[in-house]
């Protein structure tokens, strides 16, 4: 899969680029790494985005490529319960993938100014529970909510 991206340098750092066009609802290629624990991603300083929640007090140290999707408020991808990164909508060629953060965050640690862009930039990345209704609902749907958020968040109805 990973004959379809390529990595540069963007104005965040790094960035994954689609080097072909990519329909809607297509895999890409599935985050793996090294686990952690809560602790762990708190020691990674600067590079504690690194770190994907996957579970209540699980995380990974993200391989590469994965560590440098960037988020969107606005993104082209998601992240499923079972580590693919997906596209949401068609993707242009050379178009930088992206998804959004708070699908994979409940742990009321980290946040992270945002600087996407995006006419629906929220300006802030913060966990999935504090995200409005309608953009939570719309993820939810899309199938790009980590499972430990999902029951989560039925525990709690």
């Amino acid at each position: 899969m990973y004959d379809i991206i390529d990595v540069s340098e963007g104005r965040f750092g790094k960035k994954v680029l689609a080097n072909t066009a990519i329909g809607k609802n297509m895999p890409v290629f599935r985050f793996t790494g090294k686990p952690m624990n809560f602790e762990e991603t708190r020691k990674l300083g600067d590079k504690e985005s690194f770190g994907l929640q996957v579970g209540d007090d699980h995380y990974i140290y993200l391989d590469e490529p994965a560590r440098y999707i960037n988020h969107s408020c606005d993104p082209n991808c998601g992240v499923t319960p079972a580590l693919d990164l997906v596209t949401i909508r068609d993707v242009r060629e050379g178009e930088e993938l992206t998804y959004d953060y708070s699908t994979t965050m409940l742990e009321r640690h980290w946040t992270m100014k945002c600087k996407c862009g995006s006419k629906n930039c929220r300006k802030v990345v913060r966990d999935f529970d504090q995200l409005p209704t309608e953009t939570r609902d719309r993820y939810l749907n899309l199938g790009v909510v980590q499972r430990y958020i999902v029951e989560a968040l039925q525990k709690n109805e």
